[in-house]
């Protein structure tokens, strides 16, 4: 059977924060990063060094401070991109790259997602079953860190290619019959506006995070707040400026229209995400079966049926053990 999982924020929550978490994470990763700057090596520009930590803590106590005015930081960010404040998002954008980057390299990976390769793989550690397609909202590098532990690859790159990650600006193999994992918010990088070309600011899965590393941030950090040939490839499905580059929700569409299984894991259906939503998982004409695993998946149940209110009560299975992601009887 076709089978398509559709992930949210919780499938990474022992890595990462949760969308509600943030203000209270980001206050503690504030206070952790004055230690890094303890010892500073003589090679390193102290003063630009000095001048980029300023710079981009003010940010922080920004998004710190807006996040708590806010339903969530994801709600900033819409009424960001609805005000047209475009410096302002792209500053928001630029903090949470370089805030998920270190926070992935300080917290190990969620267990959950090396079961789920242990379990779907065959033979090889590149036999992805073809009947599987995964549809992300979010951008961080959960599956490509995992995945590495699988391929021996450190690269970040090699991961995204291998397992066929497909974002706005990264279009994988392009091969939709095969397995693929579509981020529909982009990924952590870089993107060159001439020519569009995405870079993980992450290159490496065993970087070292030290002062050097940091240094390297900040300076990312800064062109793409600052620059106007650099954006972050952090991209959200709603916006449309770049949609010409590659329709991500069109290419979603045409991936999962076949699903007859779909499996909705740490998603909880945020009203401004509904046409997305609605968009593709409207466009699933042979669902048969729908899964959600949640803590508390009645209340996804009935934002579900926001999207599909079509679909019968009968077919939802809920599902709230969370200690693995569950894989449903038709694999």
């Amino acid at each position: 059977m076709k089978i398509t999982y559709y992930i949210g924020a919780g499938a990474s929550f022992e890595a990462l924060p949760l969308v509600e978490n943030f203000p209270n994470r980001m206050e503690s990763f504030k206070t952790d990063f004055d230690s890094f700057f303890k010892v500073v090596p003589t090679a390193l520009d102290r003063e630009k060094l000095f001048a980029y930590k300023k710079e981009f803590i003010k940010d922080i106590e920004w998004v710190i401070k807006e996040s708590d005015k806010h339903a969530s930081i994801d709600t900033f960010a819409k009424k960001l991109y609805l005000k047209k404040s475009y410096s302002d998002l792209q500053r928001l954008k630029a903090v949470l790259e370089i805030f998920m980057i270190i926070e992935q390299i300080k917290n190990p990976t969620d267990s959950r997602y090396d079961l789920f390769y242990a379990s779907i793989l065959n033979q090889r550690v590149t036999n992805f079953p073809k009947n599987i397609k995964i549809i992300s909202w979010n951008y961080d590098h959960q599956f490509e860190l995992s995945y590495s532990d699988f391929s021996g690859y450190k690269d970040i790159h090699s991961n995204q290619h291998t397992l066929n990650i497909i974002t706005k600006h990264a279009h994988g193999s392009n091969e939709i019959d095969e397995f693929l994992i579509i981020k529909l918010n982009g990924s952590l990088g870089i993107l060159e506006r001439r020519g569009m070309r995405a870079k993980e600011i992450l290159k490496n899965v065993d970087t070292p995070l030290n002062i050097q590393f940091i240094f390297e941030l900040l300076d990312i950090y800064n062109t793409i707040k600052s620059s106007q040939e650099f954006l972050p490839s952090l991209s959200y499905a709603w916006e449309q400026d770049e949609g010409k580059v590659n329709n991500i929700i069109n290419k979603s569409k045409d991936a999962t229209y076949d699903a007859e299984v779909l499996v909705i894991i740490g998603y909880s259906f945020p009203f401004f995400n509904r046409d997305v939503d609605r968009n593709i998982i409207g466009n699933m004409n042979f669902l048969k079966k729908v899964y959600i695993q949640d803590p508390y998946p009645d209340d996804i149940k009935d934002r579900f049926f926001s999207v599909r209110p079509d679909f019968k009560d009968e077919n939802i299975k809920l599902i709230k053990n969370v200690k693995q992601f569950f894989l449903p009887d038709e694999l």
